[in-house]
């Protein structure tokens, strides 16, 4: 069932199972969603503002023009995720998520753009192993 565009911040989804799940343009501001399956779901146009996802499996996901600022992605597994647009700071900073692990963190600020979006090179589209 799609559940497109619902206002659900502050939700406690710790834990769950939401593969495949279409949850487009979705306001997940500061939302729990640490250990929740997200493989191959669709974020698209989200705001994950303060999320929690920390250890979430987000692998196949469609994270495109999602808001990640502030966003706790510790542990996140990010292989195969399109990312193309998503934001990760503020325009008026160079912040990202503080719990990217390093490699991912340079390799998404390496990306950004001055209004802190994601933006994949046509060379290089997938994540660092």
């Amino acid at each position: 069932v799609p559940v497109r565009s619902a206002q659900l911040p502050e939700a406690n989804l710790h834990g769950a199972e939401l593969a495949g799940a279409e949850l487009f343009g979705c306001d997940l501001t500061g939302a729990m969603l640490s250990l929740a399956n997200l493989q191959g779901a669709n974020l698209r146009s989200s705001n994950l503002t303060g999320a929690k996802l920390v250890k979430a499996r987000l692998t196949g996901a469609d994270l495109q023009r999602a808001v990640l600022v502030d966003a706790n992605v510790d542990g996140v597994e990010l292989a195969q995720v399109s990312l193309e647009l998503a934001q990760f700071a503020r325009p008026d900073g160079d912040e990202i998520p503080q719990s990217l692990h390093p490699s991912v963190e340079d390799w998404v600020r390496e990306r950004l753009d001055p209004e802190g979006r994601f933006r994949t090179p046509i060379s290089s589209r997938e994540m660092p192993e």
